[in-house]
Protein backbone atom coordinates (compact mmCIF):
# COMPACT_ATOMS: atom_id res chain seq x y z
CA UNK A 1 0.00 0.00 0.00
CA UNK A 2 1.43 3.32 -1.03
CA UNK A 3 2.38 5.88 1.60
CA UNK A 4 1.83 9.60 1.45
CA UNK A 5 4.69 11.66 0.10
CA UNK A 6 3.66 15.04 1.50
CA UNK A 7 6.33 17.67 2.14
CA UNK A 8 7.29 17.68 5.79
CA UNK A 9 5.85 20.69 7.62
CA UNK A 10 8.14 23.27 9.20
CA UNK A 11 8.34 23.75 12.97
CA UNK A 12 6.26 26.89 12.60
CA UNK A 13 3.52 24.92 10.79
CA UNK A 14 3.57 22.27 13.50
CA UNK A 15 3.31 24.91 16.26
CA UNK A 16 0.35 26.49 14.44
CA UNK A 17 -1.31 23.11 14.07
CA UNK A 18 -1.07 22.43 17.82
CA UNK A 19 -2.02 25.99 18.79
CA UNK A 20 1.39 26.94 20.18
CA UNK A 21 2.18 29.90 17.88
CA UNK A 22 2.86 32.36 20.69
CA UNK A 23 5.18 29.98 22.52
CA UNK A 24 7.05 29.23 19.29
CA UNK A 25 7.46 32.88 18.33
CA UNK A 26 8.72 33.69 21.82
CA UNK A 27 11.02 30.66 21.88
CA UNK A 28 9.35 29.27 25.00
CA UNK A 29 8.36 25.78 23.85
CA UNK A 30 8.75 23.30 26.71
CA UNK A 31 9.92 19.70 26.39
CA UNK A 32 6.39 18.26 26.06
CA UNK A 33 5.50 20.75 23.32
CA UNK A 34 8.60 19.67 21.40
CA UNK A 35 8.05 15.93 21.86
CA UNK A 36 4.26 15.69 21.40
CA UNK A 37 4.23 16.56 17.63
CA UNK A 38 6.91 13.93 16.99
CA UNK A 39 4.91 11.28 18.84
CA UNK A 40 1.77 12.30 16.91
CA UNK A 41 3.67 11.93 13.62
CA UNK A 42 4.73 8.39 14.61
CA UNK A 43 1.13 7.19 14.69
CA UNK A 44 -0.57 9.50 12.18
CA UNK A 45 1.96 10.43 9.47
CA UNK A 46 3.75 7.32 8.10
CA UNK A 47 5.87 9.31 5.65
CA UNK A 48 7.70 11.35 8.31
CA UNK A 49 10.20 8.78 9.62
CA UNK A 50 11.30 5.16 9.55
CA UNK A 51 9.69 4.53 12.96
CA UNK A 52 6.40 5.90 11.67
CA UNK A 53 6.60 3.55 8.67
CA UNK A 54 7.22 0.57 10.96
CA UNK A 55 4.21 1.47 13.12
CA UNK A 56 2.11 1.91 9.97
CA UNK A 57 3.15 -1.54 8.71
CA UNK A 58 2.25 -3.09 12.09
CA UNK A 59 -1.16 -1.40 12.00
CA UNK A 60 -1.87 -2.57 8.45
CA UNK A 61 -0.79 -6.12 9.33
CA UNK A 62 -3.08 -6.16 12.38
CA UNK A 63 -6.00 -4.89 10.30
CA UNK A 64 -5.46 -7.60 7.69
CA UNK A 65 -5.05 -10.35 10.33
CA UNK A 66 -8.17 -9.17 12.20
CA UNK A 67 -10.30 -9.25 9.03
CA UNK A 68 -8.90 -12.68 8.08
CA UNK A 69 -9.79 -14.04 11.51
CA UNK A 70 -13.29 -12.60 11.20
CA UNK A 71 -13.80 -14.36 7.85
CA UNK A 72 -12.05 -17.66 8.53
CA UNK A 73 -13.55 -18.42 11.94
CA UNK A 74 -17.02 -18.86 10.34
CA UNK A 75 -15.69 -21.77 8.26
CA UNK A 76 -16.99 -25.13 9.50
CA UNK A 77 -13.53 -26.65 8.97
CA UNK A 78 -12.13 -24.26 11.56
CA UNK A 79 -14.97 -24.23 14.10
CA UNK A 80 -15.40 -27.12 16.50
CA UNK A 81 -18.06 -28.88 18.60
CA UNK A 82 -16.34 -29.67 21.87
CA UNK A 83 -13.03 -31.19 20.81
CA UNK A 84 -14.21 -32.27 17.36
CA UNK A 85 -14.13 -30.28 14.10
CA UNK A 86 -17.55 -28.99 13.07
CA UNK A 87 -16.88 -30.12 9.47
CA UNK A 88 -17.22 -33.79 10.57
CA UNK A 89 -20.73 -33.06 11.88
CA UNK A 90 -21.63 -31.20 8.70
CA UNK A 91 -20.44 -34.16 6.61
CA UNK A 92 -22.45 -36.53 8.81
CA UNK A 93 -25.66 -34.50 8.44
CA UNK A 94 -25.16 -34.22 4.66
CA UNK A 95 -24.72 -37.99 4.28
CA UNK A 96 -28.26 -38.92 3.22
CA UNK A 97 -27.57 -42.67 3.01
CA UNK A 98 -26.31 -42.80 6.58
CA UNK A 99 -29.19 -40.64 7.82
CA UNK A 100 -31.83 -42.91 6.19
CA UNK A 101 -30.16 -45.98 7.70
CA UNK A 102 -30.18 -44.46 11.19
CA UNK A 103 -33.82 -43.37 10.85
CA UNK A 104 -34.86 -46.94 10.05
CA UNK A 105 -33.15 -48.01 13.28
CA UNK A 106 -34.90 -45.22 15.25
CA UNK A 107 -31.57 -43.60 16.18
CA UNK A 108 -31.68 -39.91 17.10
CA UNK A 109 -29.87 -37.71 14.64
CA UNK A 110 -27.61 -34.86 15.83
CA UNK A 111 -28.57 -31.55 14.28
CA UNK A 112 -26.19 -29.65 12.06
CA UNK A 113 -23.86 -27.37 14.05
CA UNK A 114 -24.25 -23.62 13.79
CA UNK A 115 -22.25 -20.72 15.14
CA UNK A 116 -24.42 -21.07 18.25
CA UNK A 117 -23.50 -24.71 18.92
CA UNK A 118 -19.83 -24.39 17.89
CA UNK A 119 -16.84 -22.30 18.82
CA UNK A 120 -13.85 -21.25 16.75
CA UNK A 121 -10.37 -22.62 17.43
CA UNK A 122 -8.75 -20.89 20.40
CA UNK A 123 -5.69 -19.82 18.39
CA UNK A 124 -7.88 -17.44 16.42
CA UNK A 125 -9.05 -15.82 19.63
CA UNK A 126 -5.47 -15.21 20.78
CA UNK A 127 -4.59 -13.76 17.39
CA UNK A 128 -7.60 -11.42 17.53
CA UNK A 129 -6.74 -10.50 21.11
CA UNK A 130 -3.19 -9.53 20.12
CA UNK A 131 -4.50 -7.40 17.24
CA UNK A 132 -7.06 -5.66 19.43
CA UNK A 133 -4.50 -4.96 22.14
CA UNK A 134 -2.44 -3.19 19.49
CA UNK A 135 -5.52 -1.26 18.26
CA UNK A 136 -6.26 -0.23 21.86
CA UNK A 137 -2.70 0.97 22.43
CA UNK A 138 -2.66 2.81 19.10
CA UNK A 139 -6.01 4.53 19.73
CA UNK A 140 -5.01 5.69 23.23
CA UNK A 141 -1.64 6.95 21.96
CA UNK A 142 -3.23 8.88 19.09
CA UNK A 143 -5.82 10.33 21.48
CA UNK A 144 -3.11 11.50 23.92
CA UNK A 145 -0.88 13.02 21.23
CA UNK A 146 -3.64 14.52 19.03
CA UNK A 147 -3.45 18.29 18.35
CA UNK A 148 -7.13 18.56 19.35
CA UNK A 149 -8.83 15.75 21.25
CA UNK A 150 -12.31 17.07 20.48
CA UNK A 151 -11.65 17.02 16.71
CA UNK A 152 -10.00 13.62 17.08
CA UNK A 153 -13.08 12.11 18.76
CA UNK A 154 -15.43 13.66 16.18
CA UNK A 155 -13.49 12.16 13.27
CA UNK A 156 -15.66 9.39 11.70
CA UNK A 157 -12.65 7.10 11.13
CA UNK A 158 -11.66 7.36 14.78
CA UNK A 159 -15.22 6.61 15.88
CA UNK A 160 -15.22 3.51 13.67
CA UNK A 161 -11.91 2.47 15.24
CA UNK A 162 -13.34 2.96 18.75
CA UNK A 163 -16.55 1.00 18.07
CA UNK A 164 -14.71 -1.83 16.31
CA UNK A 165 -12.23 -2.22 19.16
CA UNK A 166 -14.78 -2.03 21.99
CA UNK A 167 -17.04 -4.55 20.21
CA UNK A 168 -14.32 -7.18 20.63
CA UNK A 169 -14.11 -6.62 24.39
CA UNK A 170 -17.91 -6.50 24.78
CA UNK A 171 -18.21 -9.78 22.87
CA UNK A 172 -15.48 -11.37 24.99
CA UNK A 173 -16.92 -10.25 28.35
CA UNK A 174 -20.54 -11.15 27.60
CA UNK A 175 -19.68 -14.51 26.06
CA UNK A 176 -17.57 -15.60 29.03
CA UNK A 177 -19.89 -14.33 31.75
CA UNK A 178 -23.47 -14.17 30.53
CA UNK A 179 -23.99 -15.81 27.16
CA UNK A 180 -22.61 -18.83 25.37
CA UNK A 181 -21.75 -18.29 21.71
CA UNK A 182 -25.02 -16.54 20.95
CA UNK A 183 -25.55 -15.72 17.27
CA UNK A 184 -27.10 -12.34 18.04
CA UNK A 185 -24.05 -11.44 20.11
CA UNK A 186 -21.69 -12.48 17.33
CA UNK A 187 -23.34 -9.87 15.11
CA UNK A 188 -21.17 -7.40 17.04
CA UNK A 189 -18.27 -8.81 15.06
CA UNK A 190 -19.61 -7.03 11.97
CA UNK A 191 -18.36 -3.80 13.51
CA UNK A 192 -14.80 -5.07 13.05
CA UNK A 193 -15.16 -5.18 9.27
CA UNK A 194 -15.50 -1.38 9.35
CA UNK A 195 -11.89 -1.30 10.49
CA UNK A 196 -10.96 -1.56 6.80
CA UNK A 197 -11.63 2.17 6.62
CA UNK A 198 -8.61 2.64 8.87
CA UNK A 199 -6.45 1.85 5.87
CA UNK A 200 -7.26 5.37 4.68
CA UNK A 201 -4.84 6.64 7.33
CA UNK A 202 -2.02 4.80 5.57
CA UNK A 203 -2.92 5.31 1.90
CA UNK A 204 -3.01 8.55 -0.08
CA UNK A 205 -5.20 6.84 -2.72
CA UNK A 206 -7.94 6.01 -0.22
CA UNK A 207 -7.76 9.55 1.18
CA UNK A 208 -8.32 10.92 -2.33
CA UNK A 209 -11.29 8.59 -2.79
CA UNK A 210 -12.86 9.74 0.50
CA UNK A 211 -12.35 13.39 -0.49
CA UNK A 212 -13.99 12.62 -3.84
CA UNK A 213 -17.07 11.23 -2.09
CA UNK A 214 -17.23 14.36 0.07
CA UNK A 215 -16.91 16.65 -2.97
CA UNK A 216 -19.61 14.65 -4.79
CA UNK A 217 -22.00 14.55 -1.83
CA UNK A 218 -24.65 16.69 -3.54
CA UNK A 219 -24.61 14.54 -6.69
CA UNK A 220 -24.80 11.33 -4.63
CA UNK A 221 -27.74 12.67 -2.62
CA UNK A 222 -29.46 13.61 -5.89
CA UNK A 223 -28.82 10.11 -7.24
CA UNK A 224 -30.30 8.58 -4.08
CA UNK A 225 -33.39 10.81 -4.40
CA UNK A 226 -34.00 9.80 -8.03
CA UNK A 227 -33.51 6.10 -7.23
CA UNK A 228 -36.04 6.24 -4.38
CA UNK A 229 -38.46 8.24 -6.54
CA UNK A 230 -38.15 5.76 -9.42
CA UNK A 231 -38.42 2.80 -7.07
CA UNK A 232 -41.75 4.01 -5.62
CA UNK A 233 -43.11 5.07 -9.03
CA UNK A 234 -42.33 1.84 -10.88
CA UNK A 235 -43.32 -0.34 -7.91
CA UNK A 236 -46.77 1.24 -8.01
CA UNK A 237 -47.01 0.95 -11.81
CA UNK A 238 -45.96 -2.71 -11.92
CA UNK A 239 -48.35 -3.60 -9.08
CA UNK A 240 -51.38 -2.30 -10.97
CA UNK A 241 -50.13 -3.24 -14.46
CA UNK A 242 -49.95 -6.92 -13.49
CA UNK A 243 -53.62 -6.78 -12.40
CA UNK A 244 -55.14 -5.26 -15.54
CA UNK A 245 -54.87 -8.56 -17.44
CA UNK A 246 -55.55 -12.16 -16.48
CA UNK A 247 -52.41 -13.22 -14.67
CA UNK A 248 -52.62 -16.34 -12.47
CA UNK A 249 -48.83 -16.26 -11.94
CA UNK A 250 -48.73 -12.70 -10.61
CA UNK A 251 -45.65 -12.33 -8.38
CA UNK A 252 -46.32 -8.74 -7.30
CA UNK A 253 -48.56 -9.25 -4.29
CA UNK A 254 -47.99 -5.75 -2.95
CA UNK A 255 -46.26 -2.46 -3.77
CA UNK A 256 -43.52 -3.29 -1.25
CA UNK A 257 -42.67 -6.42 -3.27
CA UNK A 258 -42.63 -4.19 -6.34
CA UNK A 259 -40.14 -1.88 -4.59
CA UNK A 260 -37.65 -4.73 -4.33
CA UNK A 261 -38.12 -5.55 -8.02
CA UNK A 262 -37.83 -1.87 -9.02
CA UNK A 263 -34.64 -1.35 -7.00
CA UNK A 264 -32.98 -4.43 -8.49
CA UNK A 265 -34.06 -3.40 -11.99
CA UNK A 266 -32.95 0.25 -11.64
CA UNK A 267 -29.55 -0.87 -10.35
CA UNK A 268 -29.27 -3.07 -13.52
CA UNK A 269 -28.73 -6.25 -11.47
CA UNK A 270 -31.93 -8.14 -12.27
CA UNK A 271 -32.00 -11.29 -10.13
CA UNK A 272 -35.05 -12.63 -11.95
CA UNK A 273 -36.90 -13.69 -8.79
CA UNK A 274 -39.81 -11.39 -9.70
CA UNK A 275 -40.75 -11.05 -13.38
CA UNK A 276 -43.69 -9.23 -15.04
CA UNK A 277 -45.94 -11.59 -17.01
CA UNK A 278 -48.38 -9.24 -18.76
CA UNK A 279 -47.70 -7.04 -21.81
CA UNK A 280 -48.26 -3.84 -19.88
CA UNK A 281 -46.05 -5.13 -17.07
CA UNK A 282 -43.27 -5.81 -19.58
CA UNK A 283 -43.54 -2.24 -20.88
CA UNK A 284 -43.25 -0.92 -17.32
CA UNK A 285 -40.23 -3.20 -16.74
CA UNK A 286 -38.55 -1.93 -19.91
CA UNK A 287 -39.05 1.71 -18.91
CA UNK A 288 -37.74 0.94 -15.42
CA UNK A 289 -34.58 -0.64 -16.86
CA UNK A 290 -33.98 2.34 -19.20
CA UNK A 291 -34.51 4.77 -16.35
CA UNK A 292 -32.00 2.79 -14.28
CA UNK A 293 -29.30 3.05 -16.94
CA UNK A 294 -29.76 6.82 -17.25
CA UNK A 295 -30.01 7.42 -13.51
CA UNK A 296 -26.85 5.47 -12.68
CA UNK A 297 -24.82 6.78 -15.62
CA UNK A 298 -25.43 10.55 -15.39
CA UNK A 299 -23.93 11.25 -11.90
CA UNK A 300 -20.87 9.21 -12.85
CA UNK A 301 -19.57 12.11 -14.97
CA UNK A 302 -19.62 14.50 -12.01
CA UNK A 303 -17.99 11.91 -9.75
CA UNK A 304 -15.19 11.34 -12.28
CA UNK A 305 -14.56 15.09 -12.60
CA UNK A 306 -14.31 15.47 -8.81
CA UNK A 307 -11.95 12.50 -8.63
CA UNK A 308 -9.77 13.94 -11.39
CA UNK A 309 -9.52 17.29 -9.59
Amino acid sequence: MEMDTDIRPTQEDVAKKFGWEDEYNNGKLNLWQKVKPKLWSLFEEPWTSRGARIISIISISCIVLSILCFCLKTNSGIRQVGNFPASEYVYFNNNSVLIKSMRRQNINLPRSPTTTTTSFIIQFFYLELACNLWFTFEFIARLLFAPSRSRFIKNPLNLIDLFATTSFYIDWILTNNFLNNNDSLECLNIMRVLRLFKLAQHSSGLKILIQTFKASARELILLFFFVVLGMILFASLIYYAERLEYNPENQFESITVGMWWALITISTIGYGDSVPKTRLGMVVGSLCALMGVLTIALPGKFFFCDFKQ
